[in-house]
């Protein structure tokens, strides 16, 4: 969660920035962003499907790997290559972005319920807390190293050119240091214990402790 979140913050910081100082886009980022979100939505169906036929660690794993192939290339994308093709990308990213919403929340419910099998309880508040937590940390790693990065590049804020140097962070932050982030998220799913059959063994005890209490 901390190192997805992380990737997509940083995304979000340099994404006008990419697109007014690298591809000379700045009119268009809103219809850039709105291909990015509503692609998103639309595929949402398509990764519940995705975690239902294997699981949701390895769909998560899937789109991660999706998701920085696309914001890779996006990164060492040439400008000559225009508006049409960064609305693909920006369609393609979208199907990435979707990934990393929808399957992280879908995680969550099951991480509750091996909870509350170890424990006896149900603790929902603590771990959508962890979430919110998490989200803040993400937020403060990135927004300073960001500033961080582009300082040293010699970026001139609300400057309409930028020299090539800054140019060049911005490329790799959204692309290469974004996919660092995400690729560290893979890592941490890979070793994530909770299996289809691992959830679906959890969901029988429970119903079986329930059914005795009630009893």
């Amino acid at each position: 969660m901390l190192f997805r979140s992380t990737a997509v913050e940083i995304i979000q910081n340099m994404l006008l920035l990419f697109l007014k100082y690298r591809m000379r886009l700045e009119a268009e980022s809103d219809i850039v962003a709105g291909a990015v979100f509503i692609t998103a939505i639309v595929v949402l169906p398509f990764w519940v499907w995705a975690s239902q036929r294997t699981d949701k660690r390895a769909a998560y794993i899937y789109g991660m790997f999706f998701f920085i192939a696309v914001m890779v290339t996006l990164g060492f994308l040439s400008p000559s290559l225009g508006f049409n093709v960064v609305i693909a990308l920006a369609c393609f990213a979208g199907v990435g972005v979707s990934a990393v919403h929808v399957l992280t929340w879908a995680m969550i419910p099951d991480a509750v319920e091996v909870d509350e099998l170890q424990s006896g309880a149900r603790h929902e508040g603590m771990f959508y807390a962890l979430v919110t937590l998490f989200r803040k940390v993400a937020s403060s790693i990135s927004i300073p190293m960001t500033a961080l990065v582009l300082g040293w590049s010699g970026y001139v804020s609300n400057s309409a050119q930028q020299p090539e140097s800054a140019v060049w962070a911005i490329r790799i932050l959204i692309g290469p240091v974004a996919s660092i982030f995400l690729f560290a998220g893979i890592l941490f799913a890979r070793f994530y214990p909770l299996s289809r059959e691992a959830h679906a063994e959890t969901r029988e005890q429970l119903a079986a402790r329930r059914d005795a209490a009630v009893d």
